[in-house]
Protein backbone atom coordinates (compact mmCIF):
# COMPACT_ATOMS: atom_id res chain seq x y z
CA UNK A 1 0.00 0.00 0.00
CA UNK A 2 1.31 3.36 -1.25
CA UNK A 3 1.03 6.76 0.57
CA UNK A 4 1.41 10.10 0.00
CA UNK A 5 0.79 13.28 2.03
CA UNK A 6 -0.82 16.41 0.21
CA UNK A 7 0.42 19.47 1.62
CA UNK A 8 -1.83 22.65 1.91
CA UNK A 9 0.80 25.70 1.01
CA UNK A 10 -1.36 28.15 2.60
CA UNK A 11 -1.07 27.92 6.46
CA UNK A 12 0.89 24.66 6.42
CA UNK A 13 3.82 25.40 4.24
CA UNK A 14 4.31 29.06 4.32
CA UNK A 15 2.68 31.62 7.21
CA UNK A 16 0.75 33.41 5.27
CA UNK A 17 -1.19 35.13 8.20
CA UNK A 18 0.69 38.51 8.56
CA UNK A 19 0.32 38.60 4.68
CA UNK A 20 -2.25 38.42 3.87
CA UNK A 21 -3.56 40.56 6.50
CA UNK A 22 -1.33 43.39 5.59
CA UNK A 23 -3.27 43.15 2.05
CA UNK A 24 -6.50 43.26 3.66
CA UNK A 25 -5.65 46.20 5.93
CA UNK A 26 -3.80 48.10 3.12
CA UNK A 27 -6.81 47.50 0.74
CA UNK A 28 -9.24 48.92 3.52
CA UNK A 29 -7.19 51.82 4.49
CA UNK A 30 -7.18 52.54 0.41
CA UNK A 31 -10.79 52.20 0.07
CA UNK A 32 -11.78 54.49 3.53
CA UNK A 33 -9.62 57.19 2.14
CA UNK A 34 -7.33 56.74 5.32
CA UNK A 35 -10.60 56.43 7.32
CA UNK A 36 -10.03 53.05 8.58
CA UNK A 37 -6.76 50.33 8.71
CA UNK A 38 -8.33 47.52 10.66
CA UNK A 39 -6.62 45.84 13.37
CA UNK A 40 -4.87 42.00 13.05
CA UNK A 41 -7.55 41.79 15.77
CA UNK A 42 -10.83 43.18 13.67
CA UNK A 43 -9.67 41.11 10.61
CA UNK A 44 -9.34 37.74 12.70
CA UNK A 45 -13.19 39.14 14.18
CA UNK A 46 -14.20 39.29 10.91
CA UNK A 47 -12.49 35.92 10.19
CA UNK A 48 -13.84 34.36 12.91
CA UNK A 49 -17.40 34.82 11.59
CA UNK A 50 -16.72 31.94 9.86
CA UNK A 51 -17.75 33.38 6.09
CA UNK A 52 -15.06 35.54 5.02
CA UNK A 53 -12.60 33.07 4.06
CA UNK A 54 -11.73 34.95 0.42
CA UNK A 55 -9.78 38.16 1.83
CA UNK A 56 -11.25 40.04 -1.16
CA UNK A 57 -14.48 39.80 0.30
CA UNK A 58 -13.55 40.55 3.40
CA UNK A 59 -11.78 43.45 2.53
CA UNK A 60 -14.97 44.82 0.78
CA UNK A 61 -16.86 43.60 3.77
CA UNK A 62 -14.78 45.64 6.35
CA UNK A 63 -15.13 48.37 3.62
CA UNK A 64 -19.06 48.23 3.66
CA UNK A 65 -19.07 47.87 7.54
CA UNK A 66 -16.54 51.34 8.06
CA UNK A 67 -19.29 53.09 5.99
CA UNK A 68 -21.96 52.10 7.37
CA UNK A 69 -20.99 52.85 10.90
CA UNK A 70 -19.63 56.04 10.01
CA UNK A 71 -23.14 56.96 8.20
CA UNK A 72 -25.36 54.89 8.45
CA UNK A 73 -25.08 53.30 4.59
CA UNK A 74 -22.74 50.30 3.42
CA UNK A 75 -22.21 52.26 0.28
CA UNK A 76 -21.18 55.57 1.12
CA UNK A 77 -18.78 55.65 -2.17
CA UNK A 78 -19.40 53.39 -4.98
CA UNK A 79 -17.15 49.79 -4.54
CA UNK A 80 -16.03 47.67 -7.80
CA UNK A 81 -15.21 44.37 -6.41
CA UNK A 82 -12.62 44.35 -9.54
CA UNK A 83 -10.92 47.33 -7.98
CA UNK A 84 -10.88 45.98 -4.72
CA UNK A 85 -9.20 42.75 -6.11
CA UNK A 86 -6.70 44.67 -8.76
CA UNK A 87 -5.59 46.48 -5.78
CA UNK A 88 -5.50 43.77 -2.88
CA UNK A 89 -3.64 41.66 -5.63
CA UNK A 90 -0.98 44.54 -6.04
CA UNK A 91 0.05 44.71 -2.40
CA UNK A 92 -0.02 40.69 -2.18
CA UNK A 93 1.49 39.92 -4.85
CA UNK A 94 3.90 43.30 -6.09
CA UNK A 95 4.43 45.34 -8.90
CA UNK A 96 6.44 42.44 -10.73
CA UNK A 97 3.87 40.03 -12.21
CA UNK A 98 6.91 37.38 -13.04
CA UNK A 99 9.06 37.55 -9.68
CA UNK A 100 6.43 38.61 -7.13
CA UNK A 101 8.16 41.52 -5.18
CA UNK A 102 5.14 42.05 -2.59
CA UNK A 103 3.80 40.79 0.48
CA UNK A 104 4.18 36.74 -0.40
CA UNK A 105 7.70 37.68 -0.87
CA UNK A 106 8.17 37.75 2.55
CA UNK A 107 5.84 34.76 4.06
CA UNK A 108 8.37 32.66 6.45
CA UNK A 109 8.46 29.02 5.67
CA UNK A 110 6.66 26.57 8.07
CA UNK A 111 8.20 22.93 6.66
CA UNK A 112 11.26 22.70 6.06
CA UNK A 113 13.06 20.99 3.23
CA UNK A 114 14.86 18.02 5.66
CA UNK A 115 11.13 17.35 6.75
CA UNK A 116 10.15 16.61 3.01
CA UNK A 117 14.03 14.33 2.40
CA UNK A 118 12.51 12.59 5.52
CA UNK A 119 9.36 11.51 4.32
CA UNK A 120 10.64 10.44 1.11
CA UNK A 121 13.49 8.64 2.57
CA UNK A 122 10.27 6.72 4.07
CA UNK A 123 9.11 6.30 0.80
CA UNK A 124 6.18 8.51 0.93
CA UNK A 125 5.06 10.39 -1.91
CA UNK A 126 4.47 13.78 -1.17
CA UNK A 127 2.61 16.93 -2.83
CA UNK A 128 1.80 20.94 -2.75
CA UNK A 129 -1.90 21.60 -2.93
CA UNK A 130 -3.20 25.31 -3.19
CA UNK A 131 -6.25 26.09 -4.01
CA UNK A 132 -6.55 29.93 -5.31
CA UNK A 133 -8.27 31.86 -7.83
CA UNK A 134 -6.63 31.83 -11.13
CA UNK A 135 -4.65 34.58 -11.29
CA UNK A 136 -2.60 33.66 -8.52
CA UNK A 137 -1.83 30.35 -9.93
CA UNK A 138 1.75 31.16 -11.41
CA UNK A 139 3.46 31.11 -8.02
CA UNK A 140 6.12 28.18 -7.72
CA UNK A 141 6.56 27.37 -4.69
CA UNK A 142 9.25 24.59 -5.42
CA UNK A 143 11.42 27.10 -6.15
CA UNK A 144 11.52 27.67 -2.19
CA UNK A 145 13.51 24.49 -1.95
CA UNK A 146 16.29 24.79 -4.07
Amino acid sequence: MSCIVVFDIDGVVRDVSQSYRRAIADTVEYFTEGGCRPRLEDIDQLKGEGIWNNDWEASQELIYRYFAKKDGTRTAIPLEFAGIVAYFQERYRGSDPVQWNGYIANEPLLLGASYLATLSAAGIDWAFLAVRPEARQNMSSVSAWD
